[in-house]
């Protein structure tokens, strides 16, 4: 799911989704989704992960997205 993302994206990426899912803004994780897409393209399909857990909306799993994308 993250490969081809570099490490210091990784951390970068996993706190603006905790953060979003923090205060349950769905806009923030729509934006972070887009912004995945266009710089790293969706080689690992995170961006559509990112935009059905917005969807559902599954704040909780975005969450965990973010933890998974700490730990790697």
């Amino acid at each position: 799911m993250i490969n081809g993302l570099p490490p210091e994206n990784r951390k970068i990426l996993a706190l603006q989704i905790k953060e979003a899912a923090e205060i349950g803004d769905i806009n923030a994780l729509h934006e972070i989704a887009r912004e995945l897409d266009k710089h790293f393209g969706d080689k690992q399909n995170l961006s559509k992960k990112i935009e059905a857990l917005a969807d559902a909306p599954d704040l909780d799993g975005c969450a965990r997205l973010a933890e998974v994308l700490n730990e790697q």
